[in-house]
């Protein structure tokens, strides 16, 4: 008395292959067909531990004149299982060939399909459920046919109406537990969405049902039986036991297994997202609770995967340290006054150098010079607030605080004069100075950018004009160098006063002090 399942993981073709459902790799089994006798003989083993009880039962069971009659009534039973197992067969190859024609073309199921295949466990029980129906009916006539006691027929009945719904249970459990697979890629196609098939908690009574709701009625019915008034016989009660036991094992272990592999699985998938992993994904292969909490990891670890790229891509463009405050605080228009030191840096003669290069190979000029600047005022906690063109603006002490922006902003300016001359690609000049200046978020409420403006920062322009002219190619205010840390002062010499552009006052510059 069985019904007949789909294959879990059913292939198009004889070769292995891998599909893609909605970001989640499903695999295919080499044959799917070959599973389909495994699938089969488990429910048919189910199948026979309740066929074995009623069997047990009529064999115990004479009639008042001492004869038998049971004779017959096994008969019958042969009879009915030789017609109803491929009745189940056919019945149950009806109900789910939409499954198996989608499953062998290799496509993704509609919804309706994804749906029929959801129901696989609870169609292949309920086919089981109904041939024992027939049965109890079936074995309930012939009982009471052949013993004279009418109480006979219908104890054999509801024997094999228990053992029906005991078989029916497990056999719901073998097939979901078989079919993972076919359920995986039925959600992956289409996620569930709040609609569950069977929650955590009716599949927890379900078993409970199974463990130990049928067996003690059984129990029960052996006791209260009217055609039996002196009491089971120690063999029946201790085969009835026994089986719940045998059975109360396979349906907790199945049970167990379906609820606590995947959240063992989700479990190592928070743990990995924890540690930065934003790339792992889950296969949703359960319809109830269990399958939306799976659908919800891989959701959030899609939406954090989205929003660290955002966020990568947002600091590339404005300079992490930026990118880090604004997420922690927001953005809007306005700032505020800070102290700061603005490094300046220009390639020298970049007219005629792109002339001579062409622009394609001027590009990979400038990527590798401004990857030097990045990394020369990254490592020294500044910022590099703005390209322009051949150009860089960078700026130490905003909008993070800096404990010696000054010293920091000189030490990286000779740093990058060392590294563009030892390259030997290009020329440079580095103005640096130090003042009060405004930082903060200026445009319009729909496009913002992070700058700093005040005197220090067109001053650090002018320098770097007249650093280009100098031999050291790095050029400072006094204010600056006054400013910062004793040891690195050792490092620059006064140079003269002289009258930068647009400032109408004289400016003491200090230069890198000659090795």
């Amino acid at each position: 008395m069985t019904a007949p399942v789909v294959a879990p993981g059913m292939t198009p073709g004889s070769a292995a292959e891998q599909v893609r459902r909605n970001g989640v790799w499903i695999s295919w089994a080499p044959s799917g067909w070959a599973t389909v006798p495994a699938i089969v003989l488990l429910v048919i083993v189910a199948n026979l531990v309740g066929v074995a009880t009623v069997v047990l039962l009529l064999v115990g069971i004479e009639d008042g004149s001492g004869s038998t009659g049971r004779g017959p009534v096994l008969l019958v039973v042969a009879a009915y299982l030789a017609v109803a197992l491929p009745v189940g067969i056919v019945a149950g190859l009806r109900r789910q060939r939409t499954t198996n024609r989608w499953l062998m073309a290799g496509r993704e199921p509609t919804g309706e399909e994804a749906g029929q295949a959801l129901r696989l466990p609870v169609d292949t029980a309920l086919i089981a459920a109904l041939i024992w129906l027939a049965g109890a009916v079936v074995v309930a006539a012939a009982s009471a046919a052949a013993f004279p006691d009418p109480l006979v027929g219908l104890r054999t009945g509801i024997a094999t109406l228990l053992g029906g719904l005991a078989t029916a249970g497990v056999t719901y459990l073998l097939v979901a537990r078989a079919a993972r697979a076919v359920t995986a890629i039925a959600l992956a196609a289409h996620p569930p969405a709040g609609a569950l098939t069977l929650g955590v908690r009716p599949r927890l009574l379900f078993t409970w049902g199974l463990t130990s709701g049928v067996p003690m009625l059984g129990v029960v019915l052996l006791f209260v039986d009217p055609s039996n008034p002196g009491g089971p016989g120690k063999g029946a009660v201790v085969f009835l036991v026994v089986v719940a036991l045998l059975v109360g094992a396979l349906a907790t272990l199945l049970t167990a297994r379906a609820v606590g592999q995947p959240l063992r699985d989700l479990r190592q998938a928070v743990q990995r997202v924890g540690r930065g992993d934003h790339g792992v994904r889950v296969v949703v292969d359960d319809a109830g609770e269990i399958g939306l909490l799976q659908e919800g990891v891989n959701t959030m670890a899609a939406g954090l995967a989205e929003r660290e790229r955002l966020r990568d891509l947002f600091g590339r463009h404005v300079g992490t340290t930026v990118a880090d405050r604004a997420l922690a605080t927001g953005v809007s228009l306005g700032g505020e006054e800070r102290t700061v030191a603005a490094l300046f840096v220009d390639i020298t003669g970049s007219t005629a150098l792109v002339r001579r290069t062409g622009p394609a190979e001027m590009v990979g000029l400038l990527n590798r010079f401004f990857r030097v600047v990045v990394e020369t005022i990254e490592s020294e906690g500044g910022l590099v607030n703005k390209f322009a063109g051949d150009a860089a603006l960078c700026v130490f002490g905003a909008p993070a605080d800096h404990p010696d922006p000054a010293g920091a902003a000189l030490r990286a300016a000779r740093r990058i004069c060392d590294a563009v001359r030892q390259a030997g690609e290009v020329d440079v000049g580095v103005g640096v100075a130090c003042g009060r200046v405004w930082a903060g978020q200026v445009g319009a409420a729909s496009r913002l950018e992070y700058t700093v403006i005040g005197d220090p920062v067109n001053e650090a322009a002018r320098l770097t004009e007249l650093a280009k002219e100098h031999p050291g190619r790095v050029v400072a205010s006094e204010a600056t160098v006054l400013a910062g840390a004793r040891e690195e002062r050792t490092h620059w010499v006064e140079d003269a006063a002289v009258e930068l552009r647009g400032r109408g006052e004289p400016t003491v510059v200090w230069v890198r002090r000659r090795d």
